[in-house]
């Protein structure tokens, strides 16, 4: 509507600019009209100045000035209503807008959900299984205020409670092996939510003593995922785990996930959207970043 008010000035101004010339055209056509005509001899006397035949025409022309004059004004009040009712209209849709995105605001509010619901949860899956493995384990949330979508919430307490269980079952050492090496027999995981742009992470971080990279190597010639005798990166071995069937538990246990890998894990937060870091630094822990 904008650009047509802008077409529709234009095409105003150039009917005054035509009006304009027809005004000075008929004007020049009227003095011409009335200019007395000269052969040489004066005009007989009583015959007059005008052409009587001429005079209906130019009358008829300036008639029509007149109506076309009248009509491009009626053309631009047409048009000052016009604008005026596009800026109405503009600031309509901007307040709709307005309200639009508040409700969207509201209804993504309802939805979300903080960490913090299940919190309580994950405290007791950590007591649980470290007390099952006879192992001495406490876990530090920070940051569960975050909150994300319900769905999300919902899809991944799964994956996120595998990995705690994973943290006390191969990370956190036993109290007298921890004793031994100086450590504090009581095992650290800690749990961090926070936001990174219009993202959530999430870090399981243990103090425990890292992957065995001994036993990884070994699932993982024994799946057919690396040659005996490759040389690879840690990043590249810590991401075989992520490879579906590869475990390093020694049986199938419900705390080791009945055998199965971090692979359940990686599967859920690639369905999404997300990925699976790892950094682990022997005898000095894990930290897992999705």
């Amino acid at each position: 509507m904008h650009q047509n008010l802008k077409e529709m000035e234009r095409t105003i101004d150039r009917l005054h600019d035509q009006l304009a010339r027809l005004a000075i055209e008929t004007r020049s056509q009227r003095f011409h009209l009335h200019k007395p005509r000269h052969y040489g001899l004066e005009p007989a006397p009583g015959s007059g100045d005008v052409d009587p035949e001429a005079a209906a025409p130019d009358a008829a022309i300036v008639q029509l000035s007149h109506a076309l004059a009248e009509s491009v004004r009626d053309l631009s009040s047409i048009q000052s209503s016009l604008e005026g009712l596009t800026r109405d209209s503009q600031a309509s849709l901007s307040r709709q807008a307005d309200a639009t995105n508040e409700l969207q605001q509201g209804l993504l509010h309802t939805r979300m959900l903080p960490i913090s619901r299940l919190t309580p949860r994950l405290h007791r899956i950590v007591r649980e299984t470290a007390r099952e493995l006879g192992k001495s384990a406490e876990l530090v949330v920070e940051g569960d205020e975050t909150r994300i979508d319900r769905a999300v919430l919902g899809r991944v307490q799964a994956p996120l409670e595998h990995m705690l269980r994973n943290a006390v079952d191969h990370g956190i050492e036993p109290p007298a092996t921890r004793a031994r090496v100086g450590k504090n027999v009581f095992g650290r995981i800690t749990l961090s939510i926070y936001g990174e742009g219009h993202e959530v992470v999430i870090e399981v971080s243990d103090d425990g003593k890292g992957f065995d990279r001994g036993a990884i190597r070994g699932a993982a010639i024994q799946h057919g995922l690396l040659e005996d005798g490759a040389s690879v990166s840690d990043d590249t071995l810590f991401r075989l785990t992520l490879e579906p069937a590869l475990s390093t538990a020694q049986g199938v246990t419900q705390i080791s996930g009945r055998g199965v890998g971090m692979d359940v894990v990686n599967t859920e937060v690639r369905a999404l959207g997300g990925s699976v870091q790892i950094v682990s630094d022997p005898g000095a822990g894990t930290t897992i970043k999705v």
